[in-house]
C-alpha cells in the first residue's frame, strides 16, 4: 500500500520534492550553519534588546492614541 502524503490544499506531495532536500558539500553544509547562527544570533539580540529598552508605560501610550483619535473623530463629526 502507498504512503501518499498531502500539503495543506489537500494536494499530494510526490517524494523527493520537498523534505528531503539535504545539503551537499562543505560549502553547502557550512552555508546552511553560518545562516543558522546569523538567524538565531539576530533573534537572541531582538528579544534582548526589548528586554533592554522595555517601557512599563507603552500600553499607556496606546491609550493617550485612542483618546486623540477620538478627540480628532469629535472634531471632524466623524
Amino acid at each position: 500500500m502507498r504512503d501518499d502524503q498531502f500539503d495543506s490544499f489537500g494536494e499530494p506531495i510526490l517524494r523527493g520534492h520537498l523534505g528531503d532536500v539535504k545539503p551537499q558539500g562543505r560549502a553547502a553544509r557550512w552555508t546552511m550553519r553560518a545562516g543558522t547562527v546569523l538567524f538565531w544570533s539576530l533573534v537572541v539580540a531582538i528579544l534582548s534588546a526589548r528586554a533592554l529598552y522595555f517601557d512599563p508605560d507603552f500600553a499607556t501610550k496606546f491609550d493617550q492614541l485612542a483618546a486623540l483619535s477620538h478627540s480628532v473623530r469629535t472634531m471632524l463629526g466623524v
